[in-house]
């Protein structure tokens, strides 16, 4: 007998591999066969773990990016004290780890089938920011609006280079990123 516990790690595999399978391929370049086959999985089992397709790209997406978010907290929370460190060492970091993750990331919620799906999701990235902002304020020694402020902008920053690895972009924009930081130390 399979437990909770077991059924939801073998999902959570799948997703990874489900995510995995369409970074690599593209949304119709790849069908149910290759992806069950990838997961390990008769296709027919697929639809144990999710209602449909659609479901299917939606979850193994939510999941996946879920965990990049939690590994660039984790980075943003080690590296915030010296946030020089930070926005050399980050960026380069996402584009090798996750620059693909993001352009199918983005083929996925700005497509219209799945666009209220984004919605939701960047919803809940934005809750995350308001959390880290909060933690992180009395830590940097920024106001909490100026922190979040930041960090919407050095998100989309250190995403907009993994995606379109452009440097000159980079460049300007940690340069205002260390103005602005720069200014909200002062002001406290």
């Amino acid at each position: 007998m399979v437990t909770p516990e077991q059924r939801q790690a073998r999902k959570s595999e799948i997703m990874k591999t489900v995510f995995e399978c369409y970074c690599t391929y593209g949304l119709g370049n790849i069908g149910i066969k290759g992806i069950a086959k990838a997961c390990d999985i008769a296709s027919g089992s697929l639809y144990t773990y999710f209602e449909n397709v659609d479901d299917m790209i939606l979850e193994s997406t939510a999941f996946y990016m879920d965990n990049v978010m939690n590994d660039f907290a984790g980075r943003l929370v080690t590296i915030s004290d010296n946030i020089e460190r930070f926005l050399r060492e980050t960026p380069g970091w996402s584009k090798e780890n996750y620059g693909e993750a993001y352009r199918f990331m983005y083929q996925v919620y700005s497509h219209p089938k799945y666009y209220k799906a984004g919605q939701k999701f960047f919803a809940v990235q934005e809750e995350q920011y308001c959390l880290w902002a909060d933690q992180l304020a009395p830590k940097m020694g920024i106001d909490y609006v100026d922190l979040l402020a930041l960090i919407h902008l050095i998100t989309h920053t250190i995403v907009h280079y993994s995606v379109f690895e452009r440097e000159e972009y980079l460049k300007t924009q940690t340069a205002i990123i260390l103005k602005m930081y720069n200014s909200a130390k002062k002001k406290k």
